[in-house]
């Protein structure tokens, strides 16, 4: 495995990319979770009682807070304002 500067920012593009699909992927699930229609949904009986709409709600809130983290995680955009300059 190479480590020249130039081959790592390839790698650092790379995972960016990658970064990018699952982000993407997450995106249009949690669309799709907002989609179903709750009143055809139920729930199992293990744990605590919920609805229906609760537990599609904290479904949401849980790929929303995933999503968000994705977001935080593509800070290797700023790297690569660097990584590119380095020969």
């Amino acid at each position: 495995m190479s480590t020249t500067p130039v081959d790592l920012d390839r790698q650092l593009a790379a995972i960016g990319e990658q970064l990018t699909e699952v982000r993407r992927a997450a995106i249009e699930l949690s669309r799709d979770y907002r989609h179903l229609p709750i009143g055809q949904l139920g729930v199992d009986t293990l744990g605590d009682p919920l609805t229906p709409g609760e537990a599609l709600s904290k479904a949401c809130d849980g790929l929303d807070g995933f999503i968000g983290a994705l977001a935080l995680a593509d800070d290797a955009s700023i790297a690569r304002t660097y990584t590119t300059r380095l020969q």
